[in-house]
């Protein structure tokens, strides 16, 4: 369904946040069902959180972001080299729910982790509502 073409499979991923652009070194987003023990789904879709690691300390309005009970729109996009995004992920009204950084002094540099909650994504243009992270259609971790 979301699927990289296989000829172009070198890309970078980017937040794109209050109009500027920041590099991610890992992106997750993910989706589950609950089963029964036959392996069958028993509930709704559930999930919705993304989650974004940068090899650096995170910009400012990133920290702020985190540090305050705010919402904002943005995406993640993955480029290739010949230009095009092969896969976009559009978020809204997301609020960033959790920041963890580390600091590794012999040699590893610093490492920042951000999860974003959103109301509302859009996978490639396609619409998914997030309701008490229960997803509806018409309507990831990080």
């Amino acid at each position: 369904m979301f699927g990289f073409p296989q000829i172009d499979s070198d890309y970078t991923v980017w937040l794109q946040l209050d109009g500027k652009e920041f590099e991610l070194d890992n992106f997750n987003i993910g989706f589950g069902q609950a089963v029964d023990h036959k392996g069958q789904p028993q509930d709704e879709v559930r999930g919705g959180l993304l989650r974004g690691t940068f090899l650096e300390t995170v910009p400012d309005n990133v920290f702020h972001w985190a540090m305050k009970n705010t919402a904002k729109e943005g995406s993640v996009v993955f480029k290739v080299k010949s230009g095009s995004s092969p896969f976009k992920v559009d978020f809204m009204n997301a609020y960033c729910i959790g920041f963890k950084q580390q600091i590794d002094s012999v040699g590893g540099g610093v490492t920042s982790v951000i999860t974003i909650s959103p109301d509302e994504l859009r996978i490639n243009d396609i619409s998914l509502i997030t309701i008490g992270k229960k997803i509806a259609h018409a309507q990831i971790y990080f």
